[in-house]
């Protein structure tokens, strides 16, 4: 049977058994303000939760750049067009849209506990509001609970960082690509010869 508390006027199913455990905890119900709470209280637990969801975004992050830089490492050097524009453009166009992707992974894995934990109504609304956090847009239109609205700032400044870890390995793909093209335009042998840009 599903447990339910009330927010004001509002109710949040929560059939998820992880979090029938917090909620029996106490971490989501009103405390009186005279009540004196534990050290590791409800604070915690999102603490915990949050940085459990942070680690996950990085560790996709991770694997997935580390596949995009392979992948346009791989291309690169059996290509035998290198010069052409053509090729090291469609060349980048894949590794943006792997990195992109990897950034839709990761606000789907925060949508994924929005909506198991039924602080949102609906995996739309999910989606929704974590894309919009993890972007730093924050329309405002669809908003956490109270307990649980800092996750929004939270999953913000980690979506900064995952954009700014992106942002390096483009800029590094981007570099090799450019001055490999340099070399070659200059002369063919020096890619052997190694005599400029070593």
């Amino acid at each position: 049977e599903s447990l339910l508390i009330r927010f004001g006027e509002r109710q949040l199913s929560h059939p998820w058994p992880p979090f029938r455990w917090i909620i029996q905890k106490g971490a989501l119900e009103p405390k009186p303000a005279a009540e004196k709470r534990p050290h590791f209280g409800p604070g915690g637990v999102y603490l915990v939760i949050a940085f459990g969801l942070t680690s996950a975004t990085v560790m996709i992050h991770a694997v997935g750049s580390m596949a995009a830089i392979g992948h346009a490492a791989r291309t690169w050097l059996r290509a035998d067009n290198r010069q052409g524009f053509w090729f090291s453009g469609i060349l980048m166009v894949r590794v943006v849209s792997i990195l992109l992707l990897l950034h839709f992974v990761e606000a789907g894995v925060w949508a994924g506990f929005y909506s198991l934990s039924g602080v949102l109504p609906d995996p739309e609304a999910a989606f929704y509001f974590s894309l919009a956090s993890y972007t730093t847009v924050g329309y405002g239109d669809v908003v956490l609970p109270k307990p649980w609205r800092l996750f929004g700032p939270f999953q913000a400044a980690v979506g900064i960082l995952m954009f700014g870890w992106s942002t390096g390995v483009m800029v590094a793909t981007i570099t090799r690509i450019y001055a490999d093209r340099l070399r070659l335009e200059i002369d063919p042998q020096v890619r052997e010869s190694q005599e400029i840009f070593p």
